[in-house]
């Protein structure tokens, strides 16, 4: 975990946690509860359930942070603590400004009350002054897109209504960090994607954002720092990609991976080795980089060393930008004729890609898997085997791949398919 610059002062810092740890009392029987009681602690009738323990981190000002696991992990425990929520069992919480959460569905807010009453009552517990509450009321209303469902009581609302009005009234008091939990996976698609464009324009002010999520991809295009719970520990504390592949690397089983030092490129038993990887059909510009044009097919040769046998292989591709975002990916893992048994020693196979991208830099990973046992056991991933630079070949591509767009005019499909087949010559009936 990076260690915490003896220089900071709050001003630099927005949350700081130390030494935090939770515990949950759980009794068999809710009689229990009374019973340990009466009983001044003589006799202990609950089980003690350790949902954080010992966890310290500090998230600077204009910081975003991913924060994932597997559920149980305490994800859902720390956020509430960050919030004043839950109260820490033991250590401290220092939370420097002021904070809008969005924590599940419907957390603060009382079932039998209308969407109003709710959201008068929030604005009134976050200190908005009496006279301002009707003008605070009608922006949130109007931004939540309620309408007339807002003089609903909240027992009648779904999902996608609930994370409605907890979103624009978490957003509307100018939140100096914003602690956003799972709840916007859930609701229509446009107001997914209105949310998305708030929290961007948030992340432009520079404030600070804590975010808890299962989307990878939404966590890596938002956050660029991750802390991953396992067991209500912090596993890891870093880059937000080296926090997902941790996260990924956790459902192959292997624990030998998390405990390894890395450079960020190379993961996996160590006795399997990156003989060879070239582009075959492109020119070589440079060490490990080939230069291609739109359209084409990159045509990959790649050669491991393997020093046991893969009983049931899984052979596996990734094309990322060269920021590291993914573009595309392939596994043989799911393949309805496996790929056949691997002997110990050096072999090798092929990788062809379509580039039908926009032009720009291009890496390719490769990883291999045995799925002979539940879950996989990983051999190996090496990040970037080589790269391809893709120059403009006059495509009009918006976006980072064409996934097979068409369109048609006059009963005549015009796509980038289409128009690579015309000027290669192949008759677009050949196939």
């Amino acid at each position: 975990m990076p260690s915490e610059n003896p220089s900071d002062t709050p001003g630099d810092i927005a949350i700081r946690v130390a030494n935090l740890s939770k515990h949950f009392r759980v009794y068999e029987q809710p009689f229990d509860r009374l019973k340990e009681a009466l009983l001044f602690n003589r006799r202990n009738y609950h089980i003690a359930v350790n949902a954080l323990t010992d966890i310290s981190f500090t998230v600077r000002r204009g910081e975003s942070l991913g924060v994932l696991g597997p559920n149980g992990a305490g994800k859902t425990s720390l956020l509430s603590i960050l919030t004043g929520i839950l109260a820490p069992t033991t250590g401290s919480v220092d939370v420097y400004g002021r904070v809008g959460a969005i924590l599940g569905l419907g957390i603060g807010f009382l079932p039998a009350y209308t969407g109003r009453e709710n959201l008068r009552n929030g604005l009134i517990a976050r200190g908005v002054p009496l006279h301002e509450l009707e003008r605070e009321e009608a922006k949130i209303i109007e931004f939540s897109e309620l309408g007339e469902a807002i003089d609903n009581p909240l027992r009648t609302y779904s999902a996608g209504m609930n994370m409605r009005l907890g979103f624009s009234l978490a957003i509307s008091i100018d939140p100096d960090i914003l602690v956003v939990d799972e709840a916007l996976a859930v609701g229509d698609a446009a107001f997914q994607n209105k949310c998305q464009k708030e929290i961007r324009r948030f992340m432009e002010q520079r404030k600070t954002l804590v975010f808890v999520s299962h989307n990878m991809a939404i966590l890596e295009a938002t956050c660029e720092r991750g802390i991953l719970l396992d067991r209500g520990r912090i596993a890891y504390d870093g880059d937000i990609k080296d926090a997902l592949r941790r996260y990924e690397f956790r459902y192959f089983g292997d624990e030998f991976l998390l405990s390894q030092p890395h450079d960020g490129k190379d993961w996996g038993d160590p006795k399997a080795q990156l003989v060879r990887a070239e582009v075959l059909n492109a020119v070589r510009a440079q060490k490990n980089v080939f230069e291609m044009h739109q359209g084409d097919l990159a045509h990959l040769r790649v050669t491991v060393r393997i020093g046991q046998p893969i009983e049931r292989p899984s052979l596996g591709v990734v094309v990322r930008t060269a920021l590291g975002r993914d573009v595309c990916g392939y596994s043989t893992s799911s393949a309805s004729e496996p790929v056949p048994r691997i002997e110990a020693g050096e072999f090798s196979f092929e990788v062809r890609v379509p580039l039908n991208v926009s032009a720009g830099m291009y890496t390719f990973e490769i990883g291999i898997a045995d799925m002979v046992t539940h879950p996989p056991r990983l051999v190996h991933i090496w990040e970037e085997v080589c790269a391809a630079r893709v120059l403009p070949a006059g495509y009009a591509i918006r976006g980072l791949v064409d996934p097979g767009i068409e369109l048609v005019f006059n009963a005549k499909a015009y796509s980038l398919r289409a128009e690579n087949e015309k000027r290669s010559g192949v008759s677009p009936d050949s196939n």
